[in-house]
């Protein structure tokens, strides 16, 4: 009865089974970990881009307003003359 019901190789299949997720289990907190790290690099690269964006920004409304400053002085230098 026990030969015709293959339990035999029905246990194998579940050791080999049990065997192949408990290496992948193995692998589930080194590989969350790197995902972890991923995560955090790729939020700090974006938070970098968007500092990079608003001292690009300032540096640009900076020369703006020193060319107007400048073009201000020459119109009250040409005044003055």
């Amino acid at each position: 009865m026990i030969e015709l019901s293959r339990f035999d190789s029905f246990i194998a299949g579940l050791n080999t089974f049990v065997a192949n997720k408990g290496a992948l289990a193995r692998l589930d907190t080194p590989i969350r970990i790197i995902f972890s790290y991923l995560d955090k690099a790729s939020d700090t690269a974006s938070r970098t881009g968007q500092m990079m964006m608003h001292i690009h920004k300032f540096y640009r409304e900076s020369a703006v307003l020193r060319i107007e400053q400048a073009v201000i002085a020459l119109r009250r230098s040409e005044r003055l003359d």
